[in-house]
């Protein structure tokens, strides 16, 4: 009895409560009606489970502001599709969200349909890999707490015995053939495949570095038995697209990152250490590739000094407890101690004249960059 009543109160649609710079700032989030750890936090938070350091991507992609498109690899329910569905509104030209597992690609046909954007956000109930067809993912994280964690068509070693689910694979080319031309919209791909990420990018089509101004990587150390090695390969293959590589959890400026086009060498053997501990403590790296000139950046000076300063006396400013905030930048954790809110994505002024207006209208920026700024979040699913 006590279980029928929890789960009945479980709701399965939250109204999202998004700040006022959102085209559409109380979108539907439809989740899971079961105690688990992604719909409980979006029930409880009522915020989308989208990792912010994703969110200042997307934000830096669309200035002045430009309109854009976006593919999500791994979208779970969903939430960061929604998020920029409802934040860009019409600005958002296309979205293709994929999600293999049918109980979250459900959900998140509910949340379009709830919203009304069938006609600009699609959902593929597949994986994408290095090839179409028919396949099996393994559900390596299962637990009461989180049902789908670590779901993988790759399993790691040690666990041969995770339940399996067949699912259907598709490809990057094949998503990209299918989805409207992008006229003159930019581009953001987002990808969480877990140990699918090396499969994921071999079957982008040549073109990827012109159809995307971004990418969102999540890297999971502990799923290749050799990271580092893994991860020069993902350098490589963004080098060779002339991609400029950041790791914006560990860089304050990582939108000016100093390296440059030709040198990822010198990244990659920052990275190693940090790549190598993330695998003994069994940690999600994220990392964004983007196009020279694709992003807004501001010519802000390291704060470096800033992100180690100590809270303000008082507390950490007004809005939603610090674990309704996933996946920040290390520049937005730096503004966030200095201050800053939820409703400038912990990014204080630097974007709030231009991109958080609402509806997106375009207002210049003060061309100083947003050291006086605030922010805060943490983890992801």
């Amino acid at each position: 009895i006590f279980q029928l009543a929890d789960r009945l109160s479980c709701a399965a649609e939250v109204e999202l409560q998004l700040p006022a710079g959102a085209a559409e700032p109380r979108p539907v989030l439809s989740v899971l009606p079961v105690r688990e750890k992604v719909s409980d936090l979006v029930r409880i938070c009522q915020v989308p489970y989208c990792d912010l350091s994703f969110v200042e991507l997307a934000l830096r992609v669309a200035m002045p502001p430009r309109r854009v498109h976006l593919v999500e690899v791994g979208a779970n329910l969903g939430d960061c599709t929604v998020w920029m569905a409802a934040h860009f509104g019409r600005r958002l030209r296309a979205a293709v969200a994929l999600e293999p597992l049918p109980a979250l690609a459900a959900a998140l046909r509910r949340s379009v349909e709830r919203n009304g954007w069938q006609s600009r956000v699609r959902v593929v109930e597949a994986a994408a890999s290095d090839r179409a067809g028919n396949g099996t993912f393994h559900l390596l994280g299962q637990s009461l707490g989180n049902p789908f964690a670590l779901a993988s068509g790759v399993a790691p070693r040690g666990a041969p015995s995770a339940p399996r689910l067949p699912v259907r694979y598709t490809t990057l080319a094949e998503v990209l053939a299918e989805m409207p031309h992008p006229g003159s919209s930019v581009g953001v791909l987002k990808i969480w495949a877990y140990g699918d990420l090396l499969r994921v990018l071999a079957g982008a089509p040549p073109d990827l570095g012109r159809r995307f101004s971004a990418v969102w990587m999540a890297f999971p150390a502990d799923h290749f038995p050799a990271p580092a090695g893994v991860f020069a390969r993902i350098a490589a293959f963004f080098q060779r697209r002339h991609f400029t590589l950041a790791a914006p959890a560990a860089e304050v400026d990582w939108c000016v990152a100093r390296r440059r086009l030709g040198n990822h060498g010198e990244f990659l053997r920052w990275m190693r250490p940090q790549i190598l501990s993330a695998r003994r403590k069994h940690r999600v790296l994220f990392f964004a590739a983007y196009r020279p000139g694709g992003l807004r950046c501001p010519p802000w000076s390291a704060q470096a000094g800033s992100s180690r300063r100590p809270p303000p006396a008082g507390g950490r400013g007004p809005g939603r407890p610090e674990h309704c905030h996933f996946g920040h930048s290390a520049r937005q954790l730096a503004q966030w101690r200095r201050g800053a809110g939820y409703e400038s994505y912990f990014l204080h002024d630097e974007l709030a004249p231009s991109v958080l207006e609402p509806g997106g209208g375009p207002s210049r920026s003060k061309g100083r960059a947003a050291a006086d700024g605030p922010q805060r979040d943490r983890g992801k699913k």
